[in-house]
């Protein structure tokens, strides 16, 4: 008798979470169209206080306006009322309490095992798990030969501030010692003599969304439209603007434009890897499965083409050919690696010929950069700003 009154509370006590909601009355859920505009009335006060601060200039503040009116206009359009469900009846909560205590017991008497002895686990042999590795982080040394450098260039700049060159690198080095405040005003100074420069306009947005721990700023958002304005097909501009989208609530919008920018990445590329994993997490909001989409083929002939603007080559840095690109996008992850280690080393040495050219030890740092070997990325930096 008392195993069975103990079967019969335990039961109890496992149904009532479940049959909880459904005995009480239905809620009307929040209204979506009510919540969309509440997050944009929100982004609007941020661009007046942002107006207010003087970190963005009036035109600016009535394009981030517009921006967000249009998506106003949007969510009005598309946007309909979510209502809860209607309280369901009495019979449903019935008929659950008696089928699920019947269903457990029915399953246990199959597939159970009373006479299983108990295994504590201090008693269990489970290997601990293998140490995880941690990426190289810069050492006090080279933070510090970092600093130093950034140092020497922002005092150089006050004698020479039209140095477009100078105030990239200054961004840049700063957005990597974590100042993104102090990166996001010399990046501003570099749009502003480039007259335009898409990649330094995805640099800018990336640095305040870092700033603002990944969400996408109204400035950040007007930074990656004019890059797109600039290069329709630029792989970072699209993929914030999407992100944007996803954190405004429209997760369906961000889903098509990170499905259509993965089908233009090369197959195997890190990036693309990433992206489908993006994308799985957007899925599963819209419960829709897309590895059917997702497992489309790339063809070759677009491999090069959809590269960042940041990543082709130019005539006075030589690179890969399509073909080798094309190849390249074939090999095995250890032999992509060896690849791209070897076209870095190329650099490498053609600079030490060549040790004024500017943009090749820019190129070289981010190369380093990427393959996380700070200390040398670090002197690339140095090679470049001196």
């Amino acid at each position: 008798m008392t195993l069975w009154l103990a079967i019969g509370g335990l039961s109890l006590a496992a149904i009532l979470p479940i049959l909880w909601p459904l005995l009480r009355p239905g809620k009307v859920a929040v209204d979506r169209l009510d919540h969309d505009l509440e997050v944009y009335r929100d982004q609007m006060r941020e661009v007046d206080a942002e107006l207010a601060a003087n970190t963005v200039t009036e035109r600016e503040a009535g394009e981030a306006r517009r921006e967000i009116e249009r998506r106003i206009l949007r969510a009005a359009e598309h946007g309909q009322s979510a209502h809860g469900p209607a309280a369901p009846s009495a019979m449903t909560a019935v008929l659950i309490a008696l089928f699920l205590p019947s269903l457990t017991l029915l399953l246990y008497s199959q597939i159970g095992q009373p006479t299983q002895p108990d295994q504590p686990l201090a008693s269990r042999d489970v290997a601990p798990p293998p140490p995880q590795p941690s990426p190289r982080a810069l050492t006090d040394d080279q933070n510090e030969q970092i600093k130093q450098m950034v140092a020497r260039l922002a005092q150089r700049l006050k004698e020479e501030p039209n140095d477009l060159d100078g105030w990239t690198l200054l961004g840049r080095s700063q957005a990597a010692l974590g100042q993104f405040d102090e990166a996001a005003k010399a990046l501003r100074k570099a749009i502003a003599l480039s007259d335009g420069d898409a990649d330094l306009l995805v640099a800018f947005g990336d640095i305040l969304t870092k700033e603002a721990d990944g969400i996408i700023t109204p400035e950040a958002l007007i930074a990656f439209s004019k890059a797109r304005e600039l290069a329709p097909n630029s792989p970072a501009a699209r993929y914030f603007i999407a992100l944007a989208d996803l954190q405004g609530g429209r997760p369906q919008q961000a889903y098509d434009a990170w499905l259509g920018l993965y089908r233009e990445l090369p197959p195997n590329s890190d990036n693309r890897q990433a992206l489908a994993e993006q994308i799985r997490r957007v899925a599963q909001q819209l419960d829709v499965d897309p590895e059917e989409q997702l497992a489309e083929a790339v063809p070759a002939d677009r491999i090069q083409s959809s590269a960042p603007p940041s990543q082709t080559s130019s005539p006075t840095a030589p690179g890969p050919d399509r073909a080798a690109m094309a190849e390249a996008a074939k090999l095995s992850t250890p032999e992509r690696q060896e690849f791209i280690q070897s076209m870095v080393q190329r650099l490498a040495d053609r600079l030490r010929d060549e040790p004024d050219d500017f943009d090749g030890w820019m190129r070289l740092g981010r190369a380093y950069g990427v393959l996380r070997k700070h200390s040398v990325s670090a002197d690339a930096y140095g090679h470049a700003a001196a």
